[in-house]
């Protein structure tokens, strides 16, 4: 597993030999996406069609997207990166 640095708020993740596109509205967040990433994942270089997990601010909540579709949405990070 690899990752590559994109800007502050995104990262490229290869996770099991599956390319992953981390995205979040601030550092802080996205630290917390990086440290629940699977074991071995490794920062790679940006791929086409990677699978985009991004959480983003939503009205006060946290909102989790995979790719374009809405996954789960809390008042709670912790919660959020709990799903898998």
């Amino acid at each position: 597993m690899s990752c590559a640095a994109v800007s502050p708020t995104a990262i490229h993740i290869d996770a099991y030999g599956v390319p992953v596109e981390l995205r979040a509205y601030d550092a802080e967040v996205l630290a917390a996406l990086r440290r629940v990433t699977p074991p071995g994942a490794s920062i790679t270089e940006p791929t086409t069609d990677p699978i985009i997990f991004s959480i983003v601010d939503h009205e006060g909540s946290y909102l989790l997207r995979v790719d374009d579709s809405r996954a789960a949405e809390s008042a709670h990070l912790d919660e959020i990166l709990a799903i898998r």
